[in-house]
């Protein structure tokens, strides 16, 4: 057991690598300029459904402290669009490659 614990952290770090979009017959500039309408649309889609970006005040999001639980936290939000995003260049055909594939 104490021989497959530094196996599986070799593993696991070599699947952190730096990933880009890419799709048959496309090239890195319209991936790039794909993938940012894809962002711009995410942004666009989570602030209709939720409303402006709340200021991060001390406490901000604790619904101890009066936060309204219905509206998502900056990092939630952050995450909202990027799985928007993720989904849109997804339909588009893209996938994610490791850098240097």
């Amino acid at each position: 057991m104490a021989k497959l614990i530094p196996i599986l952290a070799v593993l696991s770090l070599a699947a952190c690598g730096d990933m880009r979009w890419a799709k048959p017959e496309g090239d890195a500039s319209s991936a790039a300029r794909d993938e940012a309408n894809c962002r711009a649309a995410a942004s666009d889609a989570v602030q209709r459904q939720y409303g402006p970006p709340t200021p991060i005040y001390n406490r901000q999001g604790d619904v101890r402290y009066g936060a309204d639980p219905s509206i998502p936290s900056a990092a939630d939000r952050q995450v909202l669009e990027a799985q928007a995003a993720d989904r849109c260049m997804r339909s588009q055909g893209y996938t994610l490659v490791p850098v240097g594939k």
